[in-house]
Formats: C-alpha cells, sequence, structure tokens
C-alpha cells in the first residue's frame, strides 16, 4: 500500500494531515526523533531526502518507510507514471478509434476521471450510497467451524494478502462467535487467491434476488452501433460496506487470529443482489439511455464517437459520484468489438468468444457423470448458434438418465466431436431487426424438433437464432403430421419474444403444414382436438407458410436423415447442406429490402376460344423506374399453362438483350412461380421427370428458362400478385395491363413459336469454355476412326500446369482477389459497382462466411470439419475437371461423381455447370456411353 503525501507551503510548522492514512498504515510516531513508521514485520531503514537542491514530484508512505521532515513541494504532484503508461496501453488497444483527435479525446476523458480509475485489484471505493445488511434467522446459532489445513506454500502469500487487506480498510481484527474457514487458491499466474468458505452463515440467511435482464432481449439494443466500451468495477463488491452491526458475522480465522470484512466479501450469497442494487443507484437512468448492465459488466455503445465518449462521461461520472473506482486494465474503450458475458459483440452481430471455442475444443472425453454434465454445461450456453443442438447432444444426454449406466462408447465420443465441430463453426448471429419480416425454418426427426430463425440483412439471409428441443416421451407416440404441425407451434412460440407482432413466414419441409392458410383451417373444420388447440395457439401470430421441400431446405434435410435413427446406431447428423445439384440459388421469393430499384415485369397468360378455334397469348409489360413498355403475342393452339411459361421465356430473353442479371417478375400464376420455386430442382435431378416418370408438362420451355439463367448467373425474385383484384394500386393496374395484353396478343398478336434450336451455340456456352460444334455417335466414330485429333470446334482440354504460384494466379484473378481483400479487412466490401461488373465476385460475396485465408490463399470450408479447398482460379480449372474426368484413374464418370471428387478438393463459382459442360462435350462419353432412352412401352391390354 502507498499513500501520497501533500505537504502544504502555508504550514507554519511540519505536520502531517490524513487520518485515514495513519490509520490504514495502523502507523507510529516517534516524537523525539521526529519520525513516522508504518507498521510492517521487516522495516526498511529511513534514508533521508538528498539535498541536491530538486525538490521530488511526489512524497509517499510505504509499509516499512519512514518519512521525516522534508522540504515542501513547489507545485501539486504529478501523474504516475503507472497510470500514464496504462492510458497509453489501452488507446493502442482502441481500435474504432482511427486518427490522433479521436484518440486524444478519449485521452482526456480518462484523464478527467484519474482519481477514480484503479490500477491493481486492491485500489477500490467506497460508497456511502448502499450498505450491505446480513439478516440471520433469530432462531439460527452461530456459525462456526474450524479452520482447513491449507498448503504450507501458501501461508507466506496468505499473510501478505491479509495485511494489505488489513491496510486497505478491507478487513479488521475481530473476536466473534462467528468464524468461516479460509481456503488458498493457486491462479494460473502463479498468485494466490484468498476465499472464505460461507456455506454455513449462507444457510442461515434468506437469499435476496435481485430481477435479471434477460441477454436474448438486451442484446438486440445494441444493432447499429460502431463504437463499444465495457466497464468493469475495481473489486466491486469491496466498494459496499457492511454495517457495523453485522460485521462480525463475517470473520474468518488465520494463524490463530480473527478477522472479519468491512466490506461486502466474496462468498457471500446475496454479495450479487446487494452488488445489483448499488448498480441501479449508482446508475439509475442506465436503460433509458441504452447502456447494457449484466450483473457487473456495463456495456456501453452508440453510433458516434462523439455521443459513445458523452456518454461514457455520463456513466464514469455517476460511478464516480457513487464512490466506486474503475479498472483500467479489465475494461475495453471504444472497439469495435468487445467481449461480452462469454459473446463477442460487434455492429454485425454476436458470436462466441475465441477462448470459448478454443476451450471447448481442448476438453477431453469425461469419464463420469459429472465431468459428462459440466461439457454440456458449457455447450449448452451457446446453443442458440448451433443448428439441431439437441438432436446432436441426445447420445451425451441420454447418459445423464438415472437408470443408464455411464458407459462412453463410439457414439458418444462421435457426438461429442461433433458438438465441438459445430462449436467451432459457429456463424455469427445476426441482431434481429423489429422492422423487417422473420424467416422461420422449422423441422423435426423421430427424436427432437429444431428451427432456425432468420432474416434478410443487405440482401443477405441471416440466422438470428437457432433453437432445438428432444421430444418428450408422449411427444414420441405423435404421427408425422402432429409432429409437424408441433414443431411449428412450438418454434413460434419460442421465437415469440423475438417476432413480437411481426409478420412471419414459416418455411417447412413438410407439405400438410402449408394447410394453415387454408381456409378450412379459417373456418374451424378440423377433427383432431390436439391440432385443433394448436391451432387455436397460433391464431395470435401474422403467419405465411411457405413450402420448402428437403432438397432445398437444409434444416430440413438435416434431421430427415435422423428420422429413423436409434437410441443405438452409430450415426451422426449429415452436415446441413444440400447436395449441389438441388439447389435453388437463382431463384427466390420477393423481398421488398433487396428488390427495391430492380427492373421488374408483369407477365401473364391467357387460352380461350377465339372463334371456332382455341387459341393462347402472352402479354408482358416492364417497368424499368418511369419506363413503362408493354408487348403482346399469340402462341396458336396452346393451353394456358403453356402460356404462362412460354410468357417467362419471353421476358427472360428480354432481359438478356437488355443485360439484366437481376430481375423481379410479378405473376398470378401459382403454377409458374411454385415451378420454378421450388419444383424446379428435383425436375433437373430427375430429368425433367415426375415422380411417376412421366415427363414434366411443358419442360421444353422449363429446360429453356433453366439454361437461360443458369448461363448468365441470372436471380429471379418471385413476386406473387392477386389476380382481378379489386384494391386499387399500381400492382393491379399493372397486373390487368398484363392480362388484357394477353387476351389481345391470342386474338390479333403477332405469332411467337418456340424453336428450342435457338439454344444451340448461345445459351449453352459459357464466356470462359469454348463453343463445342454438336457431336453425333456417327460423327464421334468417324473422328476417332480417322484421326486422333477431335473435330474442329470441339473442345480437348489437358493439364497445362504442373507446379504453378497459387498465390500469383489469385492475385491475377479479378474476384478472387478482391475476395482476399475483404475476408482479410472485413470493412473492405465490395461496392455495387463491383459486384454487378464482376459476376464471380457477386457469387463469391454470397458464401463470404466460408472463405478463409490460409497460408495468402483465398479457401472455401463449407463442410467442417473437412479441410478447407482451394478457391481456384480459372487458369486452372479447365485442367482439374480434365483430370477429374479424362484420366484413366477417374474413368470418364458422369456429373455428379465427377463433380463429387472434384468438390473435395476444388470450388468455383459455377463449378457445377462447369463440370456438365465439358462432359456433355466429351467424345469418349458421346461414342461409349450413350444416353439411355426415356420412353416407356405403352401398356397393353390383357388376353
Amino acid at each position: 500500500f502507498k499513500h501520497l503525501v501533500y505537504i502544504s507551503e502555508e504550514m507554519m510548522m511540519p505536520m502531517l494531515i490524513g487520518l485515514d492514512c495513519l490509520q490504514r498504515l495502523d502507523a507510529r510516531l516517534s516524537c523525539a526523533s521526529r519520525e513516522l513508521f508504518a507498521r510492517v514485520r521487516k522495516p526498511k531503514p529511513y534514508e533521508p531526502w538528498p539535498n541536491t537542491g530538486v525538490r521530488p514530484s511526489v512524497a509517499c508512505l510505504s509499509r516499512g518507510d519512514a518519512i521525516s521532515t522534508s522540504a515542501p513541494l513547489s507545485k501539486p504532484p504529478g501523474r504516475p507514471p503507472e497510470l500514464m503508461s496504462q492510458i497509453e496501453k489501452v488507446i493502442d488497444q482502441a481500435d474504432a478509434l482511427t486518427n490522433d483527435v479521436e484518440r486524444d479525446q478519449l485521452r482526456q476523458l480518462l484523464l478527467k476521471y484519474q482519481d477514480f480509475l484503479s490500477l491493481d485489484s486492491l485500489d477500490c471505493g467506497l460508497t456511502t450510497i448502499h450498505e450491505v445488511r446480513i439478516p440471520t434467522r433469530p432462531d439460527a446459532p452461530p456459525s462456526f467451524v474450524r479452520q482447513y489445513k491449507i498448503p504450507l506454500a501458501s501461508m507466506e502469500p496468505v499473510q501478505e494478502i491479509i495485511d494489505s487487506l488489513l491496510a486497505n480498510g478491507v478487513i479488521r481484527p475481530c473476536n466473534s462467535t462467528y468464524s468461516a474457514p479460509l481456503w488458498p487458491v493457486l491462479k494460473p499466474n502463479g498468485k494466490w487467491r484468498l476465499t472464505i468458505d460461507y456455506r454455513q452463515l449462507n444457510k442461515q440467511v434468506p437469499l435476496s434476488r435481485w430481477p435479471m435482464a434477460r441477454l436474448e432481449q438486451e442484446l438486440p439494443r445494441v444493432k447499429d452501433a460502431k463504437y463499444f466500451s465495457t466497464l468493469d468495477i475495481a473489486s466491486g463488491f469491496w466498494t459496499i460496506p457492511v454495517h457495523e452491526s453485522d460485521q462480525h458475522k463475517l470473520a474468518f480465522s488465520f494463524a490463530n487470529r480473527q478477522y472479519t470484512f468491512t466490506r461486502c466479501p466474496f462468498g457471500y450469497s446475496n454479495s450479487p443482489a446487494e452488488f445489483n442494487i448499488f448498480l441501479n443507484k449508482a446508475c439509475p437512468d442506465a436503460r433509458e439511455r441504452g447502456t447494457l448492465i449484466y450483473v457487473d459488466d456495463i456495456l456501453v455503445r452508440r453510433r458516434t464517437l462523439d455521443d459513445h465518449l458523452a456518454e461514457l462521461d455520463h456513466v464514469m461520472g455517476q460511478l464516480a459520484a457513487a464512490g466506486a473506482k474503475i479498472s483500467l486494465a479489465k475494461g475495453q474503450w471504444c472497439r469495435s468489438q468487445v467481449q461480452y458475458v462469454g459473446l463477442l459483440v460487434g455492429p454485425q452481430g454476436v458470436q462466441p468468444q475465441l477462448g470459448r471455442i478454443q476451450g471447448v475444443a481442448t476438453i477431453t472425453p469425461p469419464t463420469n457423470v459429472s465431468e459428462l454434465r459440466s461439457f454440456l454445461g458449457v455447450c449448452n450456453y451457446s446453443r442458440q448458434f448451433v443448428e439441431h443442438y439437441a438432436e446432436l447432444a441426445r447420445p451425451l444426454t441420454n447418459l445423464l438418465k438415472k437408470d443408464v449406466a455411464f458407459e462412453w462408447a463410439e457414439r458418444h465420443q462421435r457426438a461429442m466431436d461433433d458438438l465441438k465441430a459445430a462449436m467451432c463453426s459457429a456463424p455469427c448471429l445476426a441482431l434481429p431487426d423489429c422492422d423487417k419480416e422473420f424467416h422461420l425454418e422449422v423441422g423435426f426427426s423421430a427424436h427432437c424438433l429444431s428451427a432456425g430463425l432468420y432474416q434478410i440483412h443487405d440482401c443477405d439471409r441471416r440466422v438470428v437464432a437457432y433453437a432445438s428441443k428432444l421430444l418428450t416421451g408422449p411427444e414420441l407416440k405423435y404421427s408425422v403430421c402432429e409432429k409437424a404441425l408441433l414443431a411449428t407451434m412450438w418454434a413460434v412460440k419460442y421465437f415469440a419474444n423475438y417476432i413480437g407482432g411481426q409478420k412471419i413466414i414459416i418455411e417447412t419441409q413438410h407439405q400438410p403444414v402449408t394447410f394453415l392458410n387454408s381456409q378450412r383451417i379459417r373456418d374451424g373444420v378440423v377433427t383432431n382436438s390436439r391440432i385443433a388447440s394448436w391451432l387455436l395457439a397460433l391464431q395470435s401470430f401474422d403467419i405465411e407458410v411457405r413450402y420448402a421441400q428437403n432438397q432445398r431446405s437444409p434444416l430440413g434435410m438435416g434431421l430427415a436423415a435422423c428420422q429413423h435413427c436409434s437410441d443405438d446406431a452409430i450415426a451422426s447428423v449429415p452436415p446441413a447442406r444440400p447436395p449441389q445439384a438441388l439447389l435453388n440459388h437463382n431463384h427466390h421469393y420477393y423481398d421488398q429490402s433487396c428488390c427495391a430499384g430492380l427492373p421488374t415485369v408483369y407477365v401473364d397468360g391467357s387460352a380461350f376460344r377465339h372463334g371456332s378455334a382455341p387459341s393462347a397469348g402472352v402479354g408482358v409489360v416492364w417497368v424499368d423506374g418511369d419506363r413503362r413498355e408493354s408487348r403482346c403475342y399469340s402462341l396458336g393452339e396452346k393451353t394456358s399453362q403453356y402460356a404462362e411459361v412460354a410468357g417467362i421465356l419471353i421476358a427472360l430473353r428480354r432481359a438478356r438483350d437488355r443485360g439484366f442479371r437481376e430481375l423481379v417478375i410479378c405473376t398470378d400464376s401459382d403454377y409458374a412461380r411454385l415451378s420454378f420455386l421450388c419444383h424446379l430442382p428435383t425436375w433437373k435431378s430427375n430429368g425433367f421427370q415426375t415422380a411417376s416418370r412421366k415427363p414434366v408438362k411443358n419442360q421444353a420451355l422449363f429446360r429453356a428458362c433453366d439454361v437461360l439463367v443458369t448461363a448468365l448467373d441470372m436471380h429471379i425474385y418471385w413476386r406473387k400478385v392477386k389476380g382481378h383484384s379489386r384494391a386499387p394500386g399500381p400492382e393491379k393496374e399493372l397486373n390487368d395491363l398484363a392480362d388484357s395484353l394477353a387476351k389481345h396478343g391470342a386474338a390479333e398478336g403477332p405469332l411467337w413459336v418456340f424453336e428450342p434450336g435457338w439454344l444451340k451455340g448461345r445459351v449453352w456456352s459459357f464466356p470462359d469454355v469454348n463453343q463445342v460444334c454438336v457431336v453425333t455417335r456417327a460423327r464421334a466414330a468417324k473422328a476417332s476412326s480417322s484421326s486422333s485429333e477431335p473435330p474442329k470446334g470441339a473442345v480437348a482440354v489437358q493439364p497445362a500446369y504442373s507446379d504453378t504460384d497459387l498465390v500469383s494466379l489469385q492475385s491475377q484473378d479479378p474476384a478472387i482477389s478482391r475476395m482476399i481483400k475483404y475476408v482479410s479487412d472485413p470493412k473492405q466490401l465490395p461496392t455495387s459497382v463491383e459486384l454487378d461488373s464482376v459476376p464471380e465476385l457477386r457469387s463469391l460475396f454470397r458464401v463470404r462466411s466460408t472463405l478463409r485465408i490460409v497460408e495468402g490463399l483465398l479457401m472455401h470450408a463449407a463442410k467442417p470439419p473437412l479441410p478447407p479447398v482451394l478457391v481456384t482460379p480459372k487458369p486452372l480449372r479447365r485442367g482439374m475437371i480434365s483430370q477429374a474426368h479424362d484420366s484413366p484413374s477417374a474413368g470418364h464418370k458422369g456429373v455428379k461423381a465427377t463433380f463429387g471428387a472434384l468438390c473435395q478438393v476444388a470450388y468455383w463459382p459455377g463449378m457445377r455447370r462447369d463440370i456438365s459442360d465439358h462432359v456433355e462435350r466429351c467424345l469418349v462419353c458421346c461414342q461409349f456411353q450413350p444416353s439411355n432412352p426415356t420412353h416407356r412401352a405403352p401398356l397393353q391390354e390383357k388376353g
């Protein structure tokens, strides 16, 4: 302990002022030698000030020092060098400050409160606004527990700690009927911590409770902030004094002596509640001003630096007025991200702290139930970051049952590894925005329910939180339909605190759930009483249900594989990523937040009998800003469904000619809209055949639309408009115009004929792949027999690189080099001009959360814990495809097998399309692997 001594020149005689200093030092005054000694076991000899004519900058009293008459100071003492060095260290860590002017503003703020900044744990404040009482039961006898045997190595350090606490007035000697044992704990840094076992006293004291804020309710309030700071009160419990009549109850013993706390101690059960009461008195307006207080952690956040510093000044002023001191080293000042209650909080959202993730990854397999419960407790704190957490942890939670013996098996180790991998790859959760609609993906398995809450932020689908739970005994017996609806109801109620009165779009892979939108449900025509009660509970929410097949919904696909898993099965949940062939990257539901300003087209088809002959027509209305363009066509004797799809193809071809890569299509046809949004991926994987192996109707038109969209990497946003609506507005006007144009086109419009030949040489070609001629079997046989060279125009790819500088090649690729800059520094976001001018950059930007920098190379980590793969630059792609398909070891496999082998070592945008194009142009495959006929023999009558 050191105490500053100020010597005034106006005194007529030398004297020391400050009774608190004399009490803390337990000072001894020698009148004969005119010296003052601090009480210590090993006094230091006194050395007078040297007579050099230079006066000291500060005088101080320390344990063992003797101070006599010294020359008065001519000016007030300067700032302690330890304080200045600590302030500079704090300013260097303030990464949100960008220039010296901003850093100087923070420096001046800290210097303003330098008397209330603590540099060590024993330098704590003392408040007068709150006092702790210890109300023991009147009939309870005094709790007295003998001192424990403590390690001999801790005797000397514990005595020094007690001396320091005596000098600071935190404890005092006493003689009490109460006594608690002392136990020293060795800290990781090699020092000892003093702990008191107050368990017997805590049993005699009623537990005081203070309402705690819920983090999931408070953290969304930090959205849109750019500057973050956390304040930590130095030895916060010791800041609060204990009432003098209750101090004897906190007595403890050490080395045949008894001491008691004069401040609120650690280990007393009501200390956290008393500290929260003190903070509420010190900062009564914290919540109204947006400052978050959780136990002893104070989070200050603002959008601008001036507002942030002003709020820091306000909070620090309140704490200083209350008598508290702020730990300078433990606080985080003006950061872009701060660590707060085990989470990393920033403007992008919330994610687990790196230290917590590393701790989980290093946990060894448990050897008993207690260690397993500790591991699950650590993981359970971050379960909102893990998709289908309950299913992953189910083998481990089964071991906690009373009637199950603890036997660690392979399935338990596998579940533990899956949990670790999921924790290490946890996403950054977006902060919910009440001004945007919520998307809820719901899934279920034979044993658990799972849900994911999403929102669209800057045209990017961000997860807000995950949730999951195990099914109870009765719920396990529910039918599939009941489980699907139970999952929907549970997910909506679980996220009710986020949703509130907002509209929520439920995306389910179970089609019967879509009947929540039907009129029969609204009319109450439900025979199952259990389902009826669930539907009644959902009536208070604004719900829209959308059907998302398993192949499209990652959450649904991840749980679908667990439908029939037994408790003894050694199987983990597959990665929640659908096969690349079934992803529908190019077709999206309409979202106003990311579709504003995009070119829009209204399409409608009509078919009726004109005179004696049937006739179909198409109406197309383009809306681009204030400009409108209307066209109509006649299709001849076609159906209305054919007309709807033909109108979409006409719109897509027009968008290609005008250079559009993003387009909003408005239609009142559910057939056309849902075919592209939901059914097209399945049709493509089945060769455009239905589940009954029948060809899809109008498949030529669907194929042409798909080829056009995927080849140009177009993104189509489908908007549902109500046909023949009576509500006035621009949507009704434009949709009615498209409908009238379709009818006029059917009667008098120019004839439009779909010719599949227009695809040849145009749409199938890619900018980076040479065009090829049509290769027939006869032509391939002729080419192979006459010459080893392929026919003119065909592609013959050979690996062109054997030892390539990958770093240099990636730096030369415009899309990859730009993403390297962004991944290295997330503040360097690509501009909209860059995204529009470089198509591959937009595709890479959509999967930015899976990109990593490894030894200077951009890598794609889509399936943890598998190792990341190289984001391949353009010069290497054709050679890698050739090696994966044409080499003798590859065996000229199909698109799916070639893609499966190549995606384990490489990744680039449009990878499957390039592989498909290469396989279709392969001469060997055309000659020796002709496609099988898809037609079936007609059925014949019996007998």
